[in-house]
């Protein structure tokens, strides 16, 4: 699309200076929004004293974010990658600024680093303008200085990095090798179909079907560098959870606090890389025609779709393997053969429920954009509603209602099977994922569409 814009007499830093336009119009709708659900279901009171500073610093901080959105989508090589560095360095800086946490006191060290990026100071400078106890108009300059810093070097960055094409079609590239990107999963699932079925004798079976996408989908996973980041996010998360609150948290039902969010940041690492990457990557090649092509192969739908639940199994095992080397290693985590050994059925039957959802997300959403938001939407809510961030923060409804959904029930299951009295099989959690994975399952292969979906 940008390469035929280019076609036009629109210039690079006009077109950069919409798209953050774009952002605060869309941002300032959602603020008032929130504003109004907290002064009228909240009794939060606004002095009106602040509301100037309150406004520039909104207006400020929104303009600040959406030049460093923009900033990592130019130096980023692959749509995958651009998506992986916002979100992984977004919940991070959640983190470490102390958006997310409730009690608990981060290392003076990390609350450093925070000041340095401008998450922290916009967060502090809103904290202090809406205090209802404080004095003064609010502004707080150094925080306005710090974001427009950033802002402005977002916005440097992303003119000078700016690309009108893609970088796969650069001078010298060849068709071939624009073709077969990083993160364009499908096609190398075409490519696997078509030597499956030229070297093959008769219709291939369904056994070599699935291993071939499976395989396919492992190769175009790892070709992107921002899979890193969906398998260094919940190791990450875990190491900062456990060094935070690791001491000053008591156990969950007789659970360690090490064993708990273990088994919280394994159902996180699953849900990032099943039901967001995954069903993204699927509605991106369908929107590019990829699957299209894939229709004129002896592949149905329900193995193409197993063969990527497979690929995301092996990522699950792989973030389960490096949390769990983390807290054996720093935080003194022992789980026993027999934990391990059930863990290890936990996530083979909860994996596909969780891809299951994520497949039916992208044959009912009709674009690669939608998939992306509405999947990191519902996976937020559906995370805060299972206590994979905050541990009991929230009502009991809440609970309840996670305890329907399948992140919720793989991070009991996973608690179950580590349980230090011995591991116990968590039968009314795993019912539950299996239900999801017959149910999604079908719903996805019935809705499945190979076809993009005309406007």
């Amino acid at each position: 699309m940008l390469k035929r814009l280019r076609g036009t007499p629109l210039p690079a830093w006009t077109y950069l200076a919409g798209q953050i336009a774009a952002a605060v119009l869309y941002s300032t709708a959602s603020l008032l929004l929130t504003l109004g659900v907290a002064v009228l279901g909240y009794d939060v009171q606004l002095r009106a004293e602040v509301l100037p500073a309150l406004t520039v610093t909104l207006l400020v901080g929104i303009a600040a974010f959406a030049a460093l959105g923009l900033a990592i989508a130019a130096v980023s090589s692959t749509a995958a990658l651009g998506q992986a560095l916002s979100i992984g360095s977004a919940i991070v800086l959640a983190f470490i600024s102390g958006l997310l946490f409730v009690g608990g006191e981060l290392p003076a060290g990390l609350t450093r680093i925070a000041s340095v990026f401008l998450l922290k100071p916009y967060a502090d400078a809103l904290t202090d303008q809406f205090d209802p106890y404080a004095t003064g108009a609010g502004w707080d300059l150094p925080a306005l200085g710090i974001l427009l810093a950033w802002g402005l070097a977002g916005a440097v960055v992303a003119s000078r990095a700016f690309r009108w094409e893609p970088r796969a079609d650069r001078p010298g590239a060849t068709r071939v090798r624009a073709a077969r990107r990083p993160g364009d999963a499908a096609t190398a699932a075409t490519s696997a179909t078509s030597t499956t079925a030229a070297t093959s004798v008769g219709r291939p079976s369904a056994a070599r079907l699935v291993f071939d996408q499976a395989r396919a989908a492992n190769r175009a996973t790892w070709r992107d560098p921002g899979s890193v980041l969906l398998v260094l996010v919940p190791v990450g998360l875990y190491g900062l959870f456990l060094t935070v609150f690791g001491g000053s948290v008591q156990p969950m039902g007789g659970i360690p606090f090490a064993i708990f969010y273990a088994a919280s940041m394994i159902t996180w690492g699953t849900g990032t890389a099943v039901f967001m990457n995954m069903p993204e990557a699927l509605a991106r090649a369908r929107d590019r025609g990829v699957l299209k092509r894939l229709r004129g192969t002896p592949l149905p739908a329900r193995h193409y779709l197993a063969g990527g639940t497979v690929a995301g199994l092996g990522l699950t095992l792989l973030v389960a393997v490096l949390v769990l080397s983390v807290g054996a290693v720093f935080f003194g985590l022992r789980i026993p053969a027999a934990g391990l050994a059930l863990e290890l059925v936990v996530i083979i039957v909860g994996t596909p429920s969780i891809a299951a959802c994520g497949f039916l997300l992208a044959a009912l959403v009709p674009n690669s954009r939608a998939v992306g938001a509405v999947g990191l939407m519902v996976l937020f809510v559906l995370a805060f509603f299972s206590d994979i961030f905050l541990v009991g923060a929230g009502p009991e409804w809440m609970g309840a209602v996670g305890s329907v959904f399948p992140l919720r029930n793989l991070q009991n299951a996973l608690t179950a099977a580590w349980d230090p009295a011995g591991p116990v099989v968590a039968w009314g959690n795993l019912a539950v994922l299996a239900a999801w994975s017959a149910g999604a399952g079908a719903l996805a292969v019935r809705f499945f569409r190979w076809d993009p979906r005309r406007s």
